[in-house]
């Protein structure tokens, strides 16, 4: 594609102003007993544990045939970890069957949580048995409960798996959500052989430009689908890698809808309009346009029934369009990688606009990486955060995990596997509700940890008071989650004590994080810099 900046002017959906007022977050990298790096997984979650299945230890794939998606980058591991505690578990499925192991490790698979059982559909991916890539044509049941056991232990079996082969699921590249008792598999393509930006003859590919409707009771001991409805729509189900994001409408109904993706029909561009699917119907959104998130990235969708509103929080990733550092949009049709954010807010009259938050992602990250709700925190059966329900000032409502990292926004052209990395970060989301002047508190404060003065500039005391005898690190993070200040305190003994962090040249305006680490875990609040 050529290379292309053109500076825009004017894009209506960004300026026109939001009603509804847009989130306050702020993230932070937190550590974890190594983590390693994945992009484009699968994932589940069972109370304060995580699994995570397929994807690629890799960055942004090779453009070469011969090396992209190759063996060696695919994820063997089933992984299992507690956000809150760090804690991480893995065991290999090399010792599985052939045709389990083969899907387990493919990358962008479909997938869709119902309570104990994760839903794992297509995927691509080498297979030993075809001797090439393709997309697999199988469905599998994942039995959590049992699997985060075994994993915990070191050592995975077939009996937590149930498989079956049904070409209509070889799909990659779509998404799966349910609205009530009825499963949806959205878009995606079929892509079998190797890739080739060139379009050589390695590999064919053919779009679904459909969504498939189908019953599944998932607790059953056989997979039985049934009621299998394919509806085709070319102008818009005719896209892959985007973001279908579960919804609750004006009217309080569970919806879902599809952002962005790739390509057009008549460009090798992305979409920028979004689909809304209900349970029996779906329509184009009319007069919206998504510009600053276009590919797959971790969302967080929150609603509040108290003003109707739903909020879809997008966390970087890539795209065509993007703010240079004055501000202005500018467009780049090698749609590189971003670090915009932005809340895409649902009105009580069901309009959508678009909002970029002042924030931004640590990072040219994002892409193909997953948010993840906190334990604790109170959502639909779909996944979206009740907001009305989070009472606290500053709460941790969820984590980003995996993805691509980029050194630079455009690198596919000069990619040798060295410009980019599956991200091994953790970072906590935490919506901060009251950014008002003061003393500065976090919800949960098992220290009783405080902050003065707030706001500050270039000092603060931080105030903790310990249950027990511990070390202690202190952690301050800026807007963008990086660590601007760092001391450990060796042996501290139990009661309160004061620390003062000094910034000669003072701090740059904003919503800053302080973190203390000891035995009791991880305590946070907020602090307001002023110049």
């Amino acid at each position: 594609m050529k290379n292309l900046a053109l500076t825009i002017f004017a894009i209506v959906s960004l300026m026109m102003p939001s009603k509804a007022q847009v989130l306050n977050i702020a993230i932070r990298p937190i550590e974890t007993q190594t983590l390693p790096g994945i992009q484009s997984y699968a994932w589940a979650q069972r109370g304060n544990k995580v699994v995570i299945i397929g994807g690629r230890i890799d960055g942004l794939h090779r453009r070469q045939p011969f090396a992209a998606f190759d063996l060696a980058g695919h994820n063997t591991n089933i992984i299992v970890f507690e956000p809150a505690t760090g804690n991480v578990w893995s065991s290999s499925t090399e010792s599985l069957d052939a045709a389990l192991k083969e899907h387990l490790r493919s990358t962008n698979i479909q997938y869709c949580q119902d309570g104990n059982y994760l839903l794992l559909t297509g995927g691509y991916g080498y297979s030993d048995l075809q001797a090439d890539h393709i997309t697999f044509p199988f469905v599998t049941r994942v039995e959590l409960d049992g699997l985060i056991a075994a994993v915990m232990q070191g050592s995975v079996n077939n009996s937590f798996f149930t498989q079956i082969t049904d070409e209509r699921f070889a799909i990659t590249g779509g998404d799966m959500e349910k609205i009530g008792s009825r499963w949806m598999l959205v878009g995606g393509h079929r892509f079998d052989g190797r890739y080739n930006p060139m379009n050589g003859p390695s590999f064919t590919q053919v779009y679904t430009n459909a969504m498939q409707q189908f019953d599944l009771d998932i607790t059953q001991s056989n997979l039985s689908i049934s009621n299998f409805v394919t509806i085709t729509d070319t102008a818009l189900f005719h896209r892959r890698d985007y973001n279908l994001v579960p919804q609750v409408f004006p009217d309080g109904n569970a919806g879902m809808t599809i952002y962005a993706g790739v390509f057009r029909t008549d460009l090798d561009l992305p979409y920028i309009n979004a689909v809304s699917i209900k349970a029996d119907s779906h329509y184009e959104e009319p007069g919206f346009m998504q510009y600053l998130n276009h590919y797959h990235c971790a969302v967080m969708p929150v609603w509040s029934g108290i003003t109707q509103t739903q909020h879809s929080i997008f966390f970087g990733g890539m795209a065509q369009y993007y703010p240079d550092s004055s501000g202005t949009i500018v467009q780049d049709n090698n749609v590189p990688f971003v670090q915009t954010i932005t809340d895409v807010i649902r009105d009580a009259n069901g309009n959508l606009t678009e909002n970029r938050l002042s924030i931004t992602m640590p990072g040219f990250l994002g892409a193909s990486a997953e948010f993840i709700p906190a334990e604790a925190m109170a959502t639909t059966a779909s996944g979206v955060l009740l907001l009305d329900e989070i009472s606290g000032d500053s709460t941790v409502v969820g984590y980003i995990f995996g993805g691509i990292r980029s050194d630079a926004p455009n690198i596919f052209w000069v990619n040798d596997g060295s410009q980019s990395i599956a991200s091994p970060v953790l970072y906590e989301v935490v919506l901060i509700q009251d950014a008002s002047t003061g003393t500065a508190d976090f919800t949960v404060n098992k220290q009783n940890m405080r902050a003065y003065p707030c706001p500050m500039n270039d000092h603060v005391f931080v105030e903790i008071n310990l249950v027990e005898k511990s070390d202690v690190v202190i952690r301050m993070y800026n807007p963008e989650g990086k660590e601007v200040f760092s001391k450990k305190l060796r042996n501290q003994s139990a009661g309160a004590f004061e620390e003062e962090l000094h910034f000669k040249k003072g701090l740059p305006e904003g919503l800053y994080l302080i973190t203390s680490e000891t035995k009791s875990g991880i305590e946070t609040m907020r602090i307001l810099v002023t110049e």
